[in-house]
């Protein structure tokens, strides 16, 4: 149970209500919508865009398929655990 808590103006609060409308508030003011410029938003998302398309583009390229080494080191571990 909170006894008193701190708001971030310095208050100290002991009541219910002022302890739920301290919480509330950080809540608010930590997850709330954040304004954004929508431009600034373009820019970072275009950001390096093509750079980063052009160094991995072999590899996107490359199939997926499904080898023997990606958990071959896990399943020898798990084996030699289990004293095979």
């Amino acid at each position: 149970m909170i006894i008193q808590i701190r708001d971030e103006d310095g208050t100290l609060h002991t009541t219910t209500r002022g302890k739920l409308n301290t919480c509330v508030g950080h809540m608010k003011r930590k997850y709330g919508p954040i304004k954004v410029n929508d431009e600034c938003v373009d820019q970072m998302v275009n950001a390096g865009h093509l750079r980063v398309a052009e160094r991995w583009g072999g590899i996107i390229d490359m199939p997926i398929t499904t080898g023997g080494n990606t958990n071959s080191g896990a399943q020898r571990d798990r084996k030699q655990s289990a004293g095979a």
